[in-house]
């Protein structure tokens, strides 16, 4: 099996921002995968590269292979070290990779490619690696060569050495001169260094001695790893030393950044700083700009609302995005990392307005919610999906920022998005969890209750689920009496709601009742003449024809064909409704002649 060549991810964080790229480096005869596996194997994330992507350190883990074979047996061509070395510096810029700390570990030769790399970026001006690399683990790296590569050269009438052997020999000059200038710059550019070497030897040569394997870092000690050098670099578990100095060593790069947000904290205006914890309450999620104005402006004056946008986005371009503290993505997006947003939320938490602004932040999510149908097409699905992260978040973590008035939306709004995808198990937990919030909040006698009961209700009823929609709906009718008394609007809705369950249960005989109940109610709390009296007959007069009594249905589905036209106008869905429900009974009847002409004009509209 062919090595792996090139920059090769790992693990990554899709719904995160990391707060790293880590990039392993092997070294002489190594392999971008079977290196690091203590089995060698390629197909087996169980191994410290898999192991660092999944420890809550929130990183990206890649890998960088390049050939780099001891022999030429295989007429393998291998490079010399700076070709190897713009080779790498060119994998981290298709990748994009220098937008965010990096950290490199490296085996063997892979530490003097990546000390290469460093001097060539300091040569190319790639500043971007330069300021982000923040640490380098050396694994048996020969700073100053090894007798290895002498004792290969020495039979290389056998062995035919390559070009990085002859790099790698004992006291090379070029070795020596570039350990020299990592040790000049490594201050300057703010790189920490860890290092640990082997102490056994392979087939009786130690590799790598402790002196060569010391690039002699003020203040940092090498440490001694009872291994030989090719098991170096392969830790059997999380609890062997290397991996746990390692997985250390990365979180106290990462640490350090956090002394960096302080100095770019202290060098924001009070506003950017207020910003920038408003920021911290969204999502750990991709935010349009649009939503952070929903929680802000708060007028209706268009003149006003337009300077609040433009000052809004000059502190944020100026000081947040300039400042390397927020993120705009390829979708035009905005993010924060997840470092940078614990640490605006630590600094709102000290905040005496910290309560307003989350009050804000659902304010605006609340207003999102509201905008969302029903039934959402696609295309409104597709415009709303972005802020879903974040009006999650406002339903979860920040619910008791929600106003008694607004505590329903966020879930209802989840709802109706996650209906819409037909994805009605998400939908059905939003809505579950809608229910009980309110119950908890508002006690068992609230308006805000009985609609979450009915949301629940019709999520089940369209699920075909009727059983669990009807104890909903029954419990929501006798709220709505004990709250609004016999005779309302709302209640005669509830007859209505009720009456469709039993109706798809076959239940007509229960449903019947209801129905008329409901429509009397509405005559006498709405007149004759009004959609909800129309869209009463015209229940009633389908549930007739459902029941095949097609004499009482007849007149009822007439009048509300009748009243839609007068009172919505010829040209009304509801209206073809009403055309195709009475073109229904028509045909059913066996009265085809006058079934045809409504079924046409209801297709024309």
């Amino acid at each position: 099996m062919s090595n792996l060549t090139g920059l090769i991810e790992i693990s990554s964080h899709q719904d995160l921002l990391p707060s790293a790229d880590v990039v392993f480096v092997h070294g002489l005869g190594g392999d971008a995968i079977t290196t690091w596996h203590p089995q060698g194997k390629r197909d087996d994330d169980d191994y410290w590269l898999g192991w660092l992507g999944k420890d809550n350190l929130c990183v990206n883990i890649w890998s960088f292979g390049y050939n780099a074979e001891a022999t030429n047996w295989k007429n393998n061509s291998s490079m010399p070290l700076f070709d190897q070395a713009s080779n790498l510096l060119e994998w981290l810029d298709i990748h994009d990779i220098g937008q965010r700390p990096l950290i490199f570990i490296a085996h063997s030769m892979g530490g003097l490619l990546v000390k290469k790399m460093l001097n060539s970026a300091l040569t190319f001006k790639k500043q971007a690696i330069l300021e982000q690399t923040k640490g380098i683990v050396f694994l048996a790296t020969p700073h100053t060569g090894s007798h290895l590569a002498n004792l290969i050269d020495n039979i290389g009438l056998l062995a035919r050495t390559t070009v990085s052997v002859d790099e790698l020999k004992a006291h090379s000059p070029q070795l020596r001169e570039l350990n020299e200038w990592y040790r000049e710059h490594v201050r300057s550019l703010g790189i920490a260094t860890k290092v640990y070497y082997e102490t056994q030897a392979v087939n009786g040569i130690l590799v790598v001695d402790e002196d060569s394997a010391n690039p002699g870092i003020e203040k940092v000690k090498p440490v001694a790893i009872p291994k030989n050098h090719i098991d170096l670099c392969k830790p059997e578990s999380q609890n062997s030393l290397e991996y746990l100095g390692v997985k250390k060593f990365i979180e106290g790069c990462l640490k350090k950044k956090e002394i960096t947000f302080e100095l770019s904290w202290n060098n924001l205006s009070p506003e950017a700083q207020q910003l920038g914890c408003l920021l911290s309450l969204f999502a750990p999620a991709p935010f349009q700009w649009s939503l952070v104005e929903n929680c802000v402006i708060k007028t209706e004056d268009d003149k006003e609302s337009e300077e609040i946008v433009e000052d809004l986005e000059k502190l944020r371009d100026r000081y947040l995005v300039d400042g390397n503290l927020l993120q705009l993505t390829k979708q035009q997006t905005y993010q924060l990392h997840q470092r940078i947003r614990k640490f605006f939320q630590t600094k709102l938490a000290q905040l005496p307005e910290a309560d307003c602004y989350k009050q804000r932040f659902c304010q605006g999510m609340v207003a999102v919610a509201k905008k969302i149908p029903k039934t959402p097409t696609r295309n409104q699905i597709a415009a709303v999906t972005p802020a879903i992260p974040h009006l999650a978040e406002a339903a979860t973590v920040l619910t008791d920022w929600l106003r008694d008035e607004d505590l329903i939306w966020p879930f209802v709004g989840l709802g109706r998005f996650y209906y819409g995808k037909g994805t009605y198990d998400q939908s059905e937990s939003w809505y579950q969890q809608c229910l009980k919030i309110t119950r908890s909040r508002l006690g068992h006698d609230h308006p805000n209750v009985t609609e979450s009961l009915n949301n629940l209700a019709a999520l089940y009823w369209s699920m075909g689920h009727y059983e669990q929609a009807k104890p909903l709906l029954v419990e929501a009718l006798e709220m709505r009496k004990n709250l609004l008394g016999e005779n309302h609007p709302d209640v005669a809705k509830s007859l209505k709601d009720l009456a469709a369950v039993y109706w798809s249960m076959e239940h007509y005989e229960q449903a019947e009742p209801l129905l008329v109940q409901a429509l009397e109610m509405r005559k006498n709390l709405l007149g004759e003449n009004h959609p909800d009296v129309a869209e009463s007959l015209n229940n009633l007069g389908f549930l007739y024809k459902s029941m095949r009594h097609y004499e009482q249905a007849e007149p009822l589905l007439v009048q509300a064909l009748e009243m839609r036209k007068n009172l919505l106008g010829e040209n009304h869905p509801d209206v073809a409704a009403s055309l195709h429900n009475l073109a229904l009974l028509y045909e059913s009847m066996g009265r085809y002649d006058q079934a045809e002409p409504l079924y046409q004009q209801a297709l024309e509209m």
